[in-house]
């Protein structure tokens, strides 16, 4: 249960990185791989959260679906109040941790990280969710870690539209969506992959401190995935190949008018709905 340490978050960072699994870890692994809900290349939902509300509908949707469920930092208590949204040295070295032990558990599997309270699994792994999963695990061709990011109409913690304005990719994507922003709470790749790309947004997080970032800013974690996405031409993370779902093909998130609501859509086709229709589209 190490995964939610508190701690000044890039020494900690760095020792767990650094950090085989020990006799706990070994031996979660053996009872995990013998859990009658693992299967070979099957999908593994994975995220981050200190505790979960009753009734829990990722957990729930995921069950009734058959995909195991992996929650880092369940339990852990922190001195200061925590949030599902924000990162720094709560979420992010903890969910890097959590990512090591994953691919440990399980090299080269699938894995969906999502946020904890506002997901639900929807649809069964068949159709374009089936075809993301395939892409994703046949992308390691050039040593690159490929990730699939759930895209959204609005930018977020501030307006972006400016500095994506000089994006080709986001320019692109305008042509043929209006989901062209990254959001931090859906992600899709393999846990060898996810686990690079965890320890990047760490990282990235890390390099905001001390800078004229504003707080509001630096200590969100979608902050440190637009950083990311604008620069993802850069030498720094030129080991990860980041794309948006921006064709629904296995993410579909929502806002409504009272909080942000995110539908994790696994999709048959396009016929396919999810079983509950949030209002104001983008």
């Amino acid at each position: 249960r190490e995964e939610g340490k508190t701690g000044s978050g890039g020494e900690w960072f760095r020792s767990v990185s650094d950090r085989g699994l020990g006799d706990e870890g070994v031996e979660a692994v053996a009872k995990f791989l013998r859990s009658p809900g693992f299967k070979a290349n099957s999908p593994i939902v994975a995220t981050f959260a200190t505790s979960v509300h009753d009734p829990w509908l990722l957990g729930l949707s995921a069950a009734k679906l058959g995909l195991p469920v992996v929650i880092a930092g369940l339990g852990r208590s922190f001195p200061s109040h925590f949030s599902w949204w924000l990162g720094y040295a709560k979420k992010f070295p903890g969910s890097v941790r959590a990512a090591q032990v994953l691919r440990a558990l399980a090299p080269r599997a699938p894995v969906i990280w999502v946020d904890s309270t506002d997901t639900v699994l929807v649809n069964p792994v068949v159709g374009s969710a089936a075809r993301a999963i395939s892409d994703v695990l046949g992308s390691s061709a050039g040593g690159r870690s490929r990730v699939l990011v759930g895209a959204e109409c609005w930018s977020w913690p501030r307006c972006y539209a400016d500095d994506y304005g000089r994006d080709p990719e986001h320019q692109r994507c305008m042509t043929s969506s209006h989901a062209c922003y990254p959001n931090a709470g859906a992600y899709l790749a393999t846990s060898d992959a996810m686990y690079h790309f965890l320890a990047a947004h760490n990282e990235t997080w890390q390099a905001f401190l001390g800078t004229g970032m504003s707080n509001a800013e630096c200590t969100h974690d979608q902050a440190a995935l637009q950083h990311i996405v604008l620069n993802r031409t850069r030498a720094r993370y030129a080991h990860l190949d980041v794309r948006l779902d921006s064709a629904t093909s296995f993410f579909l998130l929502m806002r409504n008018s009272f909080l942000p609501m995110a539908a994790l859509r696994i999709a048959a086709d396009r016929r396919s709905k999810p079983s509950r229709r949030w209002s104001r589209p983008c």
